[in-house]
């Protein structure tokens, strides 16, 4: 089973903010880098673009050069400064429709379906080929909108079936949503690809909590090809230090939850880019991630 000690890093098409934001990584204990994120802004062509913004990353099938701008300094950086093992491609997020256009794709199924799978294959492949130390390349869905069963879980369906990636959910409510999908892609796969829920547990989570998702889970294991013991360390809270995501909690406030509260197993937070930004925190990347690693061992 994955050990998640995660941090989202955003903003990584910032100027400003970016070389920071590597630089932030030195000495910190984080070994899941889930960079935030992919985004399908239609369902016309199948285009990969990094957030909201128009800049394409991946086009028929073939990843581009904008992948190396944006990704590469910081994976290479967490690598030989860091302890980054694992890097998460995140996918979607709230006000993009990632998830409304990919439903749409496979709802026309042409050859933008095509496209799209060949697109974020391509992405994880290159990552892959030029960071050959890494454990693996994976996917984090964040689905904010759209739906789980026809968009979601037939994406991760067919790109399984191109590669054995392992995934995560990112969800932030409907706990019976997200185990049923678990459900349909064990059905479509005989196999069980996602290895872990982020959860939020700040804004659309705010209150969220992760011993009441374990608790529903475990409850409700059938066809989801999960055991109980798999259950039991299977929902990893992200927790948040961003004053626009509340609540905000400090490293310590991290590790007591953690630790004590939830008796997780794994955990991540919310999100890099406020480590460079005046004003937004007192502590270092190091300061998060070593909260999480207590907290979770």
């Amino acid at each position: 089973m994955i050990k998640m000690n995660g941090a989202y890093i955003n903003g990584i098409d910032d100027k400003k903010t970016k070389d920071k934001t590597a630089e932030n990584a030195d000495g910190a204990s984080t070994t899941d880098y889930i960079l935030f994120s992919l985004t399908v802004p239609d369902a016309s062509t199948g285009d990969i673009h990094y957030g909201l913004g128009k800049t394409v990353i991946a086009s028929g099938g073939t990843a581009n050069f904008n992948v190396n701008g944006l990704f590469f300094n910081i994976i290479d950086h967490g690598m030989k400064h860091g302890s980054c093992k694992r890097v998460w491609l995140s996918l979607g997020g709230a006000g993009t429709n990632t998830f409304t256009n990919i439903q749409k794709i496979f709802e026309k199924n042409d050859n933008t379906r095509n496209f799209l799978l060949g697109n974020l294959a391509a992405i994880a492949g290159i990552i892959e080929v030029v960071f050959s130390d890494l454990e693996f390349v994976g996917f984090d869905m964040d689905l904010e909108d759209g739906s789980l069963k026809d968009g979601m879980v037939p994406l991760i369906i067919e790109l399984s079936k191109l590669k054995d990636y392992q995934f995560t959910f990112c969800p932030y409510s409907n706990e019976s949503g997200w185990v049923d999908s678990l459900r349909g892609v064990y059905s479509g796969l005989n196999r069980q690809p996602v290895v872990g829920m982020n959860l939020q547990v700040y804004s659309g989570g705010a209150g969220n909590n992760p011993n009441t998702w374990t608790s529903y889970l475990k409850k409700n294991l059938s066809g989801t090809g999960l055991t109980e013991s798999q259950a039991e360390s299977f929902i990893w809270p992200i927790q948040s230090f961003d004053s626009e995501a509340q609540p905000v909690s400090t490293p310590d406030q991290m590790k007591h939850n953690l630790k004590n509260k939830w008796k997780s197993k794994g955990g991540s937070f919310w999100a890099t880019q406020n480590l460079s930004q005046p004003g937004k925190t007192i502590y270092t990347w190091a300061d998060y991630a070593g909260a999480i690693t207590e907290g979770i061992d």
